[in-house]
């Protein structure tokens, strides 16, 4: 394998050349936080431990995964009624 080759292992695996760590592209969204840095980086990697989403700062299986994003969703919503409560509140 050229050091510029795509994987052959995985067809998601963003990684060229020689490797033994396989990892997607990140996902991320089009915005960035006040300092200019992602939001909620993630991709999808494995290794001799298996398959896994690096998300959050950690390995996280399909299923802790589903329940983070779960979590985020319901955060997510809290913070929507806060802006909609700072737009029906009148300043004294």
């Amino acid at each position: 394998m050229t050091d510029n080759q795509t994987c052959t292992v995985y067809p998601w695996c963003a990684e060229t050349g020689e490797h033994t760590v396989h990892a997607s592209a990140y996902t991320v969204p089009d915005i960035c936080d006040g300092n200019g840095d992602w939001i909620l980086p993630a991709n999808l990697m494995t290794d001799e431990a298996g398959l896994f989403v690096g998300w959050l700062g950690e390995d996280l299986t399909p299923g802790m995964t589903r329940a983070r994003v779960a979590e985020l969703r319901r955060h997510l919503d809290a913070i929507e009624r806060l802006a909609d409560t700072a737009e029906k509140a009148t300043c004294p």
